[in-house]
């Protein structure tokens, strides 16, 4: 079985430190707020923001177009194809 040093774990840490705040930095637009996405939905599918109730008993209200809401992206899509390191 092969041992693994602290100097190795500490290189493993900083790589994958270095991964998730790249990512981090990719997400800030030029202005420095967070990038959002659109997330189109009907009236009757459930709604993005994760209440388990249907877009039109929910967030419709709250959103300009009904048909559109802006979302943050949850931290798994958002860290989705992030290598294993």
């Amino acid at each position: 079985m092969m041992e693994i040093t602290y100097e190795d774990r500490q290189s493993r840490e900083f790589i994958e430190t270095k991964v998730l705040l790249d990512r981090v930095v990719e997400a800030i637009n030029d202005d420095g707020t967070l990038a959002f996405r659109a997330v189109k939905c009907g009236r009757n599918d459930s709604c993005p923001c994760g209440s388990g109730r249907k877009f039109k008993k929910c967030c419709i209200i709250k959103v300009n177009k009904p048909a559109e809401i802006l979302h943050r992206l949850p931290f798994k899509t958002a860290m989705k194809g992030t290598p294993d390191v």
